[in-house]
């Protein structure tokens, strides 16, 4: 074991002899949610014909349906057996074990699209989190456009009454569906990590890293209805000016 509990949770769920676990989707998301979820994040990336960095690339959950789409596809993640497992799926692509907050990428190049998909809530303090902000953004090309998903955040930094009317019709168009799903409370789920170590993220930590990074722009839009997850989390879109 290391000292660093997020490699080690990674480095576990990669090395797993579990068919789900070690498959192209999360053992906690059935294969309906995971199509949702790929349709949500291929719909607000873009990343057709496109050069794309995914950052917490993982095993390739995401990675193998964009890179599919991508002119160029890059992987970085900070565990070891993911990576070695994500090469073994995509032999053509460029992946890499780092960390982003420690470790210069810039020779990987820049790209059009970049990825950050359930990640950014592993930084341990706000120093960090700063530095993973700034390095993802350092990646992205002049009028390109980044994707920090599933982002966790408490109830009261949701936008309620635009985010649940937009869940509401993300995948139905129903109005019953959408006011049934008004009433459930935004809660953030548990963190699998130990208590304490991984930084409570809150919008307007987000947007005073986003603040550093010069040329950028951002809006924050809410995941569709019947993504995992999506009840107390948020997506935010990060474009750079051309």
């Amino acid at each position: 074991m290391s000292e660093n509990p997020v490699r080690d949770l990674h480095d576990l769920v990669a090395r797993s002899e579990d068919p789900v676990v070690a498959s192209t989707r999360p053992a906690t998301t059935s294969a309906l949610e995971m199509k949702r979820m790929v349709g949500d994040v291929i719909a607000k990336l873009k990343p057709d014909g496109v050069s794309v960095v995914e950052l917490g690339s993982g095993t390739g959950v995401l990675g193998m349906p964009i890179a599919r789409r991508a002119a160029r596809y890059a992987g970085v993640d900070i565990s070891p057996q993911a990576v070695e497992v994500l090469r073994e799926r995509l032999p053509n692509a460029v992946v890499r074990c780092a960390d982003v907050t420690r470790d210069d990428l810039r020779d990987l190049g820049s790209f059009d699209r970049v990825l950050v998909y359930a990640t950014l809530h592993y930084v341990t303090d706000e120093a960090e989190g700063e530095r993973f902000v700034r390095g993802a953004l350092g990646l992205l090309a002049p009028g390109g456009r980044a994707l920090f998903g599933n982002l966790p955040l408490p109830a009261e930094d949701l936008p309620h009454s635009r985010l649940q009317r937009a869940l509401g019709r993300a995948w139905t168009g129903s109005r019953r569906v959408g006011r049934r799903f008004r009433r459930q409370p935004l809660r953030p789920d548990p963190s699998s990590m130990p208590a304490g170590y991984c930084l409570p993220l809150s919008r307007r930590l987000i947007e005073s890293w986003l603040r550093q990074v010069p040329g950028v722009r951002w809006r924050w839009v809410a995941p569709r209805l019947g993504v995992p997850l999506q009840r107390s989390r948020a997506d935010l879109l990060v474009e750079k000016r051309g």
